[in-house]
């Protein structure tokens, strides 16, 4: 028997009745990371306030996020191990995710869209709650232009709501941003570095893992793709030199350009050896459920 996911389950109970309580271990354990507060939070207040309105959580999640629920068997071929999907926006597949560099420094992770036919990833915001707040801007814009089609009570009720939820947020929903900042990277932390991927999520690290010679700032649109040997041979390399993150860097590139056509398992097996040394061990298990869903080549 299939355990019925825990959101999914939150999401799939009608407004008429009573919503189960809220295990944060269990999400934890169903979306594979420990989740910020403030996502938390939000899951609390979709719980606890749906029956205002006739509608069920994941239609009150859509109308104050923007985003459709999403399990984690529906990741699309190609998703970079460090985006950790919480939903869909419902056009043209992209989804929404948190980004996950390396857990120690924090839960507040940034979010990001990420658009699988392009193979590209943009931040939302520098952690968590300001991605978040993106999200409800540009949510909230969407819902206050179905006043002018739609001006009966059930519209006026869902208003209500997502202003309510929005505000036990602690944003004002007149001051949130309207439009998804252009071109943003996250924030680093002292003695870090932030080098620059193909996908738009970059590789960050200690800035004793990269080599002297790394580049950091190329734009996502410069990188082409490459024979496979052009990604593996050059993190060997780096490998041997303890520069883990550079070689991450060239595995992540050649992830990108080549996810599609399946993954290269001499590039997963680099993969998971350069993650095993950086100490990020639950990217491995990422990297797992992405070769068991759709295959090596």
């Amino acid at each position: 028997m299939v355990r019925a996911p825990v959101i999914g389950m939150l999401f799939s109970v009608p407004a008429s009745r009573s919503l189960p309580a809220l295990d944060r271990a269990a999400i934890e354990a169903e979306l594979g990371f420990g989740v910020p507060d403030a996502f938390m939070k939000l899951l609390n207040l979709l719980k606890s306030g749906d029956g205002a309105v006739d509608c069920g959580a994941d239609s009150l999640f859509h109308a104050t996020t923007g985003l459709q629920s999403l399990l984690p068997h529906d990741m699309p071929p190609g998703t970079p191990p460090e985006l950790f999907l919480i939903g869909s926006t419902g056009l043209d597949g992209i989804n929404c995710g948190c980004v996950i560099h390396d857990p120690h420094l924090g839960q507040e992770y940034p979010l990001a869209l990420y658009d699988p036919s392009a193979a590209r990833a943009d931040y939302l915001g520098l952690d968590f709650r300001r991605s978040l707040g993106t999200l409800m801007g540009i949510a909230w814009r969407e819902v206050c232009r179905g006043t002018n089609v739609r001006s009966d009570d059930s519209h006026k009720h869902l208003m209500e709501r997502v202003r309510a939820v929005i505000e036990g947020m602690r944003f004002d929903p007149d001051e949130l941003p309207t439009e998804a900042p252009l071109g943003l990277r996250p924030r680093t932390p002292p003695g870090w570095r932030f080098a620059a991927t193909a996908d738009g999520l970059g590789v960050m690290a200690p800035a004793t893992m990269f080599s002297l010679n790394q580049p950091f700032d190329d734009e996502p649109e410069s990188f082409v793709r490459m024979e496979i040997d052009a990604y593996t041979d050059p993190a060997r390399a780096a490998a041997k030199k303890n520069q883990h993150a550079t070689a991450l860097w060239h595995l992540r590139n050649g992830y990108t350009f080549w996810a599609a056509d399946g993954l290269p398992k001499s590039l997963t097996d680099l993969m998971a050896d350069t993650y095993h040394a950086l100490g990020r061990h639950y990217l491995l298990t990422r990297l797992a459920q992405e070769t068991a869903l759709h295959g090596e080549a």
